[in-house]
């Protein structure tokens, strides 16, 4: 009894802080004259005419497919239930819990996985329409989804998986981003907005234990802060995510590479935003200690060790295909593609019976002086 109290009090205690960060936000909802810094800079004369140009007509959630040309940012297309439009800490996802809606559907759509194979298109076709695509979706998304209103706002997870893909597609899209103003204005002080949320909620437990949701706030918030250092708050959002990414690793990783979730495709999610995270890092001259890539490489072997000679991974754990960034298309249990992020990262060739190897994989992915842990 005096547990469920005590649980109930720290459940309140929690809703009143949350509201009172909410309040806080509106009143401070400054405008700031941003722009953004190139921070996922690819190889400069890089061939890339024969890669893939990828069909992004429809986005497959759940085995559905949603037409790109007409989303709902807010239905739920398996039972047709739209969520509504309010402030997000009013919304209690709760009540339509066990009714056949599901909650994580307008979350995925909004993740906007489809904005890097976008701007991959654009830079392998030089076709215009995949530009405008992407800015009609983020233009859709950030006026049918005010800053703190509707259920994409719920979780800080959701809010950082978008902000780092829509970082990573304007970076590919370079120049043509850039040259569009009105809307790099826009998306800008969205991402400025991401930014602020991500600082003022992130997913730390009653206890103090965190999971993958933790690891991907403080990814999120990474990428914001080196995108966005000319806001004053840039310096700040820097030391907490990487403070937080190396508290991270340290206690959700155990000494042999393994997640301490006992999932492997939860493993796949936090080694992608750790190895992304000190690709960034390394690409932008950030430091991080020593122990946050001894860790990380053993991430890397287990990897090498559990996969079979196609790459595939068993499946061990709770798994919901979570991703942070795709750069190529395969089959969800393909893990092949995580040596190619290890073998960018560190000067060494990681052992493994897989013989699936994609080595264009990494044209996607910046320039960086090789790690030399040996």
């Amino acid at each position: 009894m005096v547990e469920k109290i005590q649980n109930r009090l720290w459940s309140i205690r929690k809703r009143v802080e949350k509201r009172r960060k909410v309040r806080l936000l509106i009143q401070t909802n400054k405008k700031y004259d941003l722009s953004t810094i190139p921070v996922w800079k690819l190889p400069e004369n890089t061939d890339r005419s024969a890669l893939p140009v990828y069909e992004i007509d429809f986005y497959t959630i759940f085995g559905v497919h949603v037409d790109l040309n007409d989303v709902n940012w807010h239905k739920d297309y398996v039972s047709g239930f739209e969520y509504p439009v309010e402030q997000f800490d009013k919304i209690r996802i709760s009540r339509w819990y066990d009714k056949g809606i599901d909650i994580k559907f307008p979350w995925e759509a909004s993740r906007f996985y489809f904005a890097v194979p976008l701007a991959q298109n654009y830079r392998v076709t030089e076709d215009e329409a995949y530009y405008i695509r992407f800015r009609d979706l983020v233009q859709n998304w950030i006026k049918k989804n005010p800053f703190l209103y509707g259920v994409n706002w719920h979780c800080t997870m959701e809010v950082a998986i978008r902000a780092v893909n829509w970082i990573v597609a304007v970076n590919l899209f370079g120049d043509r981003c850039i040259r569009d103003e009105n809307f790099y204005r826009s998306i800008v002080a969205s991402l400025e907005q991401h930014a602020r949320y991500i600082d003022a909620f992130p997913e730390i437990k009653k206890n103090g234990t965190a999971n993958n949701h933790l690891v991907a706030d403080y990814f999120g918030l990474l990428f914001l802060a080196v995108t966005l250092r000319d806001h004053p708050e840039a310096g700040k959002w820097l030391r907490t995510s990487t403070e937080g990414l190396v508290h991270c690793i340290q206690t959700q990783v155990n000494d042999d590479g393994t997640s301490f979730e006992g999932s492997i495709p939860y493993h796949r999610l936090v080694l992608e935003m750790f190895g992304y995270a000190a690709i960034l890092c390394k690409a932008n001259n950030i430091e991080l200690p020593v122990g946050y890539y001894e860790r990380l490489f053993t991430m890397f072997e287990f990897t090498a060790a559990y996969i079979d000679h196609n790459g595939n991974a068993p499946q061990i754990g709770d798994n919901d295909s979570s991703r942070s960034l795709i750069f190529h298309d395969s089959d969800e249990h393909d893990h092949s593609y995580l040596l190619d992020i290890g073998e960018h990262l560190f000067n060494y060739r990681f052992l493994s019976q897989c013989q699936n190897r994609n080595y264009k994989y990494v044209c996607w992915l910046p320039e960086i002086e090789k790690i030399m842990l040996m």
